[in-house]
């Protein structure tokens, strides 16, 4: 019932197929990402932003620097979100990571705080309703996607960052220490490696023992 999903019966685990026309599949369709990544009361761009960065694309932004000052809480809810977020581009301090944060938060803003799907948003005080505006740039600044689907599957073609990424945090779960620039070489062969055999999971975890960093560990 919550993801609109019609003729699923009992509450026991089983592959669901979603329509063609749906906007859910992949974690950031899961409502436990998209509440995650908000602050409980409403969306945050940002934060949705950050983490695919962060988590997908691995890309991380740098911290916030600490003379730039949270956004004007008074009167949030009374304008879009995207004009409400639009001194971040304005702004020179802020303009370089969150050209690259912020589209990517946009695409996610048809999902509400908890994950539901939603056309618009409505005013706080419920006097106006802001349509949802998705569309935005890759943080390359070249590829342009107009709805979440669209967004995804422009992720599909940057499935080596993300494999990258993926082998950096079981790398450094496995070797008890972080990942640093003289493992780097190690990251890229065993992500060639995973990717010349369809990149699979065994793959990547056989190929991130037989590394030097993990047998020497």
């Amino acid at each position: 019932d919550f993801y609109g999903l019609s003729g699923v019966q009992g509450d026991d685990y089983r592959a669901v197929k979603l329509p063609a026309d749906s906007p859910r599949g992949g974690i950031l369709g899961q409502s436990a990402i998209l509440a995650l990544t908000g602050t409980g009361e409403r969306t945050s761009p940002v934060e949705r932003g950050a983490f695919i960065l962060r988590k997908i694309l691995y890309r991380p932004p740098p911290p916030a620097p600490a003379n730039v000052p949270m956004l004007e809480e008074e009167g949030l809810g009374n304008r879009s979100i995207r004009e409400t977020l639009s001194v971040h581009m304005t702004l020179s301090q802020c303009s370089s990571c969150h050209r690259r944060i912020d589209p990517l938060g946009f695409g996610l803003e048809n999902f509400d705080p908890v994950g539901l799907w939603r056309e618009t948003v409505l005013s706080t005080d419920k006097s106006q309703q802001f349509p949802i505006e998705p569309a935005g740039l890759m943080p390359d600044g070249k590829r342009r996607f107009s709805s979440p689907q669209e967004m995804k599957e422009l992720m599909l073609s940057d499935r080596d960052a993300f494999m990258a990424g993926l082998t950096d945090a079981i790398m450094t779960y496995g070797i008890g220490r972080t990942i640093g620039y003289a493992d780097q070489a190690e990251v890229e062969r065993i992500v060639a490696a995973t990717a010349s055999q369809g990149y699979g999971l065994r793959t990547l975890l056989h190929e991130i023992i037989k590394s030097k960093p993990f047998q020497t560990k």
